[in-house]
């Protein structure tokens, strides 16, 4: 997640293996606070790309807790 922080620091945008790998991370809990508020607050001084946000929502949908709802 290091070099992903890097690249948005520089101005760059991350591709939709940097920001799988990055929300994988976050998700499972193996980075800290401190470095996920680094992260969202620089992810959040530039505009998303499609491709950021649908990496990050594919991670999202796998990492859903699945139910069985009932049919009526």
């Amino acid at each position: 997640m290091i070099e992903q922080i890097k690249l948005l620091r520089e101005g760059q945008r991350l591709s939709e293996e940097d920001m799988t790998l990055v929300m994988r991370e976050i998700i499972n809990g193996r980075v800290s606070e401190e470095r996920v508020l680094n992260f969202l607050e620089l992810f959040s001084q530039s505009e998303e790309t499609v491709t950021e946000i649908t990496a990050a929502a594919r991670v999202l949908r796998e990492s859903a807790l699945k139910i069985k709802a009932p049919h009526n």
